[in-house]
């Protein structure tokens, strides 16, 4: 290797297998297989070239390496391993699962390059740097390929599955993992599904433009060393121009998410809708009582529809809107910003 990396992503694969050969630009491609089932590597890898291409142009940092090859072992533990220019990934991943789910996990292993290979976390507390970026990206390749309704579906799909998990979890933590050791309890739906879906809020929160120049400015000044949430952090507020620490302190250093209870009451003299909205979820050392949410509401009329632009900072509290006729639908977050909430409305009432 002509360039530094992390020892943990040195490997030897050794085994029967056969080489299918593509490339993107001048680097080669190698998908080593099973003597029998070449004939699926394109079927199963052949976007890897196109993944690239996307990677690069939303980051703007070239694919790094001289080669990248992808091989499937048995018995593997993980269904990938980012394994510096030679990713190895389970059998049974590859040959059994549908190609769409083989899909996210390819984009999956070949973001690690940028992410987790370029720039390594500094320990396992950090592992969110790694592994929630990878599972971002998946969802990054498919806005690129397939439009924004599934990169929406994708981080939607990413936080649903956090939040089931959440539900039923003994070990409760920040996606900064201040109970980090070194076995295999760090790999949860925290570090990678939490991690990608804050990631899109992230985005969100400091707008597309600026998030993809600081992720330049992030890889490129860390790049072939170690990294932390606080460089990340950096780039962030150095291209948004915005204080992030309430971001940070809530998202990454905090644990849980908001459980929101939506009480709607028209008052047709004063033409005004009172939300009143209380944050449930339980509060503990990681879950703060009130999570700070910059939230957009949809309002339809019987007039037509609008956009009402709120701020929830308080355990409880109410927003008092003004409106021509009765709301008869009402959306919290139809963008889909804040994918990781839960949302409970009430029934609308009619003040007398």
């Amino acid at each position: 290797m002509p360039v530094p990396h992390s020892t943990y992503l040195t490997s030897f694969v050794v085994g029967n297998y056969v080489k299918v050969s593509d490339s993107y630009k001048n680097i080669p491609l190698g998908f080593f297989m099973y003597p029998g089932t070449e004939s699926l590597a394109q079927r199963k890898y052949g976007k890897t070239k196109e993944m690239m291409r996307v990677f690069e142009e939303l980051t703007g940092v070239d694919f790094p390496y001289n080669k990248y090859d992808q091989t499937i072992v048995a018995k593997f533990n993980f269904g990938g391993m980012e394994n510096i220019t030679a990713t190895t990934m389970a059998d049974t991943e590859i040959l059994m699962n549908s190609d769409n789910l083989v899909e996210d996990l390819v984009a999956h292993e070949l973001a690690h390059s940028w992410f987790g290979n370029l720039v390594t976390c500094r320990n396992w507390a950090e592992l969110w740097l790694n592994e929630g970026f990878a599972t971002y990206m998946e969802a990054a390749f498919r806005e690129k390929a397939y439009g924004r309704a599934d990169y929406l579906r994708k981080v939607r799909e990413d936080a649903a599955e956090f939040m089931t998990s959440d539900a039923i979890s003994d070990n409760k933590h920040g996606l900064y993992n201040q109970l980090a050791r070194p076995d295999d309890s760090i790999f949860d739906t925290t570090a990678y599904q939490k991690g990608g879906a804050v990631i899109h809020i992230l985005r969100e929160t400091v707008g597309t433009e600026n998030f993809w120049k600081a992720i330049n400015i992030y890889l490129n000044r860390h790049k072939f060393q170690n990294v932390e949430t606080a460089n990340l952090q950096k780039a962030m507020e150095e291209t948004s121009g915005k204080n992030l620490d309430w971001f940070f302190k809530q998202w990454i250093y905090g644990g849980g998410y908001p459980k929101l209870n939506v009480k709607q009451v028209y008052n047709p003299s004063g033409r005004q809708l009172n939300l009143t909205v209380a944050q449930t979820q339980s509060a503990d050392k990681l879950t703060p009582e009130a999570f700070i949410l910059p939230m957009e509401i949809e309002i339809t009329t019987a007039n037509g529809t609008k956009i009402e632009k709120i701020e929830i900072k308080k355990r409880e509290e109410t927003f008092t809107l003004k409106v021509n006729d009765a709301p008869t639908k009402i959306v919290f977050d139809k963008d889909e910003k804040i994918p990781l909430k839960a949302v409970k409305m009430q029934p609308l009432t009619i003040a007398k």
